[in-house]
C-alpha cells in the first residue's frame, strides 16, 4: 500500500504501469478548475483532451472560447459539476466538491494537486475510499513549459443511475439547442414562444421518447457543454425520471409525444391541449407547488413564486380553448377530464418535500393502517420464488387474496401502480413488470418509527418494510438487493391498488376495506 505522506491518504496498491496523462484525458471532455487554470489547460490540451472548461472563481469579462478551450465561472464548490465534462482538476476552493457525493458521481476521473486544498480533504477521500466509491490510482506528475506539478488521481466507482441533467453545448443559445433536435421523438415542455424570441434564461424541459435518450446524448457528448436542460422519458426509464418516478403518467407523456408538432418557430411542442394540461400538472404536482400554503385552493398571482405562472397557464387554457383554472380543484378536474391525473403511489412520490400535496391528498383523510399490497416483479426467475415469498408475507400478515397478474390485468397495473415506472437496469430487457399480487392485512400494525419516517414520509405500518428483507434473502445479490417485490405504502395507496385489480367485492377484501374504513 502507498500512503500519501502529506495528506495520509492511503492510494491503495502500486498500480500496474506509472500514470500518463494521455491515458486519463485524452479525446475527453475535462474541466479545470484551479488559480493555474492556464497551465493545466496548456498540458491537458497537449495530452489529447477533446474540450476543457476552465472554470474560475468569479465571472470572467466575457473571454472568447478559443481552440479546444470554453471559459466559466464558479460561485460555489456546488456548481464545478454543472457541464458535461468526465474528468476533472479540482484545486482551491473548487477542491471542497468532493465533499458531496455528486461529485465523485459525475465524474469519472478526478485530479486534485498537491497542496493546502488536498489536505483539507483528506478526509472526504478516505471515507469514499472505505465505502468503495472512489479508487485512489496513485499519483502523477502534470508537465507543462518546463514545469510540473503533483496530483492525486482517483477514479469514481459510482454508477450514475440519474440522468435527469444534462448539458448542451456551451457555444449554442437556447433556440439553436431545441432546433438541434430535429429528427428526434421529444416535445419542448415550455416557454417555446420565449426560447424563440430569444429571452429564455433558464433551463430547457424535454420530454424524449426512451428510444431517442442515446441519440440525444451522443449530440451532446463531443463537446463542451455548460446549457442546463432537463430529459423526462415517458415512463421515467433510463434515469430520466423525477423523484425516482415518471414526470408525467406515462400514458399521458405517450400522448404528448404522439401529439407533437414543430411551432410556427420550427421548435416541436405537444398540441395545444396537451401543453396547457402538462403546464397545469407541472404547477400542481412538481417543485413550483412545494412553496404554496397547505390548504390552498383559490389560484392567485401571488400563488406561485412569480405571477408568470398563472398568467402562462391562463394563456395556454385560451389557446386550447379550455376555460382557465381558478382553483387546484378545476386543475384536478381538467387532469381527471383527460385521463391525466396520477394515481396516489405517484403522488406520494410528488409529496416528498412537498407540504402543499402532503396536506392535500396524504393528510387527515388516511385510513386506518392494516392494508397493504405486494407486487412480485419479474426478475427471469421470479415465478418460481412467488411460493418464498408467501411464507415471508405469512408471517407478518395475513394473505387476502393473491394472483397472476394477467394478461387481462396487466395493462391496468401497469399504469396505474408504481407510478408506472417498472424499468429496472438488471432485469431482463431491463424491465422489471408486475407478475403476481398478494393483498394482505395486518390487523395489529406498528407505526413507524420518527427516522424510518424521515425515510419513509408516506408509510403508515413499519411490517411494510419487510418487503426489504423479501429483496435481500430471495432475490439475486449484485450490488444491491434486487427490487424483487413492490409494495404499497399504505391503506390509501393499497385500497387504490385493490381497485385497479378488481378484488373490491372480493369477500375477504371487502371485509378488509371495510376495517380500514371504519377505523377498526
Amino acid at each position: 500500500m502507498i500512503r500519501d505522506q502529506q495528506t495520509g491518504v492511503d492510494t491503495g496498491s502500486v498500480p500496474a504501469a506509472p500514470l500518463q496523462l494521455p491515458s486519463l484525458v485524452g479525446d475527453k471532455l475535462v474541466v479545470v478548475a484551479t488559480r493555474e487554470a492556464d497551465w493545466y489547460a496548456d498540458a491537458i490540451v497537449a495530452a489529447g483532451a477533446r474540450d476543457v472548461l476552465m472554470l474560475a472563481r468569479t465571472s470572467l469579462d466575457k473571454k472568447p472560447a478559443s481552440e479546444r478551450r470554453v471559459f466559466g465561472h464558479y460561485s460555489k464548490a456546488t456548481e464545478v459539476w454543472h457541464n458535461n465534462a468526465s474528468v476533472a482538476v479540482l484545486d482551491g476552493s473548487a477542491t471542497s466538491a468532493l465533499f458531496y457525493r455528486k461529485a465523485v458521481e459525475r465524474f469519472r476521473t478526478i485530479l486534485v494537486p498537491h497542496g493546502p486544498a488536498l489536505a483539507v480533504v483528506a478526509s472526504a477521500l478516505i471515507r469514499w475510499r472505505r465505502r468503495g466509491r472512489v479508487t485512489i490510482a496513485g499519483s502523477i506528475d502534470v508537465v507543462s513549459g518546463g514545469q510540473h506539478r503533483r496530483c492525486l488521481v482517483l477514479h469514481s466507482n459510482v454508477v450514475r443511475t440519474d440522468h435527469r441533467r444534462q448539458h448542451a453545448p456551451a457555444r449554442l443559445s437556447p433556440f439553436e439547442i431545441v432546433r438541434g433536435l430535429d429528427g428526434l421523438d421529444h416535445a419542448v415542455l415550455r416557454w417555446a414562444d420565449v426560447i424563440a424570441a430569444g429571452q429564455h434564461d433558464g433551463d430547457i424541459d424535454l420530454l424524449v421518447a426512451v428510444e431517442a435518450t442515446g441519440a440525444l446524448q451522443d449530440l451532446w457528448s463531443q463537446e463542451i457543454g455548460t446549457y442546463p436542460i432537463d430529459i423526462y422519458t415517458e415512463d421515467g426509464s433510463g434515469g430520466f425520471h423525477f423523484t425516482q418516478v415518471p414526470y408525467f403518467v406515462p400514458h399521458m407523456a405517450r400522448r404528448m409525444l404522439a401529439s407533437a408538432r414543430p411551432s410556427k418557430d420550427g421548435i416541436r411542442v405537444a398540441a395545444p391541449e396537451w401543453q396547457f394540461l402538462s403546464f397545469a400538472y407541472h404547477l400542481m404536482f412538481h417543485i413550483k407547488s412545494r412553496r404554496v400554503p397547505p390548504g390552498t385552493n383559490t389560484l392567485s398571482p401571488a400563488t406561485f413564486t412569480s405571477p408568470k405562472y398563472l398568467a402562462e397557464l391562463e394563456r395556454l387554457a385560451a389557446m386550447a380553448g379550455q376555460v382557465p383554472p381558478r382553483s387546484f380543484d378545476d386543475i384536478e378536474a381538467a387532469l381527471k377530464r383527460f385521463d391525466a391525473f396520477p394515481g396516489i403511489d405517484l403522488i406520494g412520490f410528488y409529496a416528498k418535500k412537498n407540504p402543499f400535496l402532503q396536506a392535500r391528498y396524504l393528510g387527515d383523510k388516511r385510513p386506518r393502517p392494516g392494508l397493504a399490497t405486494f407486487f412480485v416483479r419479474e426478475f427471469g426467475a421470479s415465478g418460481e420464488r412467488v411460493s418464498e415469498i408467501r411464507k415471508a408475507l405469512a408471517v407478518n400478515f395475513e394473505i387476502v387474496a393473491e394472483g397472476p397478474v394477467t394478461a387481462e390485468l396487466g395493462d391496468a397495473v401497469r399504469r396505474r401502480v408504481r407510478g408506472g415506472n417498472w424499468t429496472d437496469a438488471s432485469a431482463p430487457g431491463g424491465r422489471a413488470e408486475p407478475i403476481h399480487y398478494f393483498v394482505c392485512w395486518d390487523a395489529s400494525p406498528r407505526a413507524p418509527s420518527g427516522r424510518t419516517r424521515s425515510r419513509y414520509p408516506n408509510l403508515d405500518n413499519d411490517r411494510i418494510l419487510t418487503k426489504y428483507a423479501i429483496r435481500s434473502d430471495i432475490g439475486d445479490k449484485g450490488h444491491k438487493a434486487q427490487s424483487l417485490i413492490h409494495s404499497s405504502d399504505n391503506s390509501a395507496e393499497a385500497m387504490e391498488h385493490i381497485e385497479v385489480l378488481g378484488l373490491s367485492d372480493r369477500p375477504t377484501v371487502a371485509t378488509a376495506l371495510a376495517k380500514v374504513r371504519r377505523g377498526v
